[in-house]
C-alpha cells in the first residue's frame, strides 16, 4: 500500500528559514496556519463524498472516495461510484 512505504522517521520540524523564498502570500498563509515549529507532514488521507455523472447528460449518482498522498510518491484516488443498478464501479487513479 502507498502509505506503508512512507518514510516516517527523522521527521523535520518546520523552521522560519524553510518558508523563505516562497511567495509572500504563501508565507503569510503558512505563518497564520501556525506551521512554524510543527512536524513536516509526510502523509495525507482525504475522505470525500459527493455526486458524479459518468455521462454529460447522465444522472447524478452518489460517490465516496479516499485519496492518499505521500511527499515521496504519487497519490492514489480510490472512488466507489454507486450506480442505479446498485453495483459499484471502482476507479483507481494514480495522481
Amino acid at each position: 500500500m502507498l502509505l506503508k512505504g512512507a518514510e516516517v522517521k527523522d521527521i523535520k520540524i518546520i523552521q522560519k528559514e524553510d518558508i523563505k523564498g516562497l511567495p509572500l502570500a504563501v508565507q503569510n498563509w503558512l505563518r497564520n496556519s501556525n506551521v512554524i515549529g510543527k512536524q513536516q507532514i509526510k502523509t495525507v488521507r482525504l475522505k470525500q463524498e459527493g455526486r458524479m455523472r459518468i455521462k454529460i447528460d447522465g444522472p447524478w449518482m452518489p460517490s465516496r472516495a479516499d485519496q492518499y498522498f505521500t511527499v515521496d510518491k504519487p497519490g492514489l484516488w480510490n472512488n466507489h461510484l454507486l450506480t442505479r443498478e446498485r453495483s459499484a464501479l471502482e476507479v483507481l487513479k494514480k495522481v
